[in-house]
């Protein structure tokens, strides 16, 4: 979350009508905080504690900023996608997370490269989401592959 919100500061600098909403909490929360007041940005950036309507979130964002360190998959961003939100995310998180809105970017790039880039996906109207693809994680081609699972399971015994 500290390298989102120098990410952010240097789009801010960039886009001076950008906000930021963050949401969670959590260890960092006080780091977070303090960053916030070191970096002035107290006025475009939103905490908004755990929240159960993330899906309200995703559609309001021009674009999901998830710089993580490491994955085993990243659903917030099939989630995100889902909603219809461009995503900017590290090259950390697995490309089967594709669904046509996902920029992905080195962690070691200097954040105003990341800004940039964010900058451009703000302005990309060419991102089309694939629902082909988004359609492998829908509960029901889920079902599917788990009733599969099971009646091979059941068949080789």
């Amino acid at each position: 979350p500290l390298f989102a919100l120098d990410v952010f500061d240097a789009y801010h600098k960039i886009n001076t009508h950008s906000h930021l909403t963050m949401i969670g909490n959590g260890d960092l929360l006080p780091d977070i905080q303090r960053k916030i007041d070191q970096l002035q940005l107290h006025d475009c950036i939103t905490l908004v504690p755990q929240s159960n309507e993330m899906a309200r979130h995703y559609r309001e964002a021009d674009v999901f900023l998830f710089p993580s360190h490491y994955e085993g998959l990243g659903i917030v961003l099939i989630e995100a996608q889902a909603c219809g939100t461009k995503c900017l995310a590290s090259d950390q998180v697995p490309s089967v997370t594709q669904c046509g809105l996902v920029t992905y970017l080195p962690l070691d790039l200097e954040c105003t490269k990341w800004a940039e880039t964010l900058d451009k996906i703000v302005q990309d109207q060419q991102m089309i989401l694939d629902r082909s693809k988004l359609e492998a994680y829908s509960v029901q081609n889920t079902v599917k592959q788990l009733d599969d699972l099971y009646r091979s399971a059941r068949e080789s015994k």
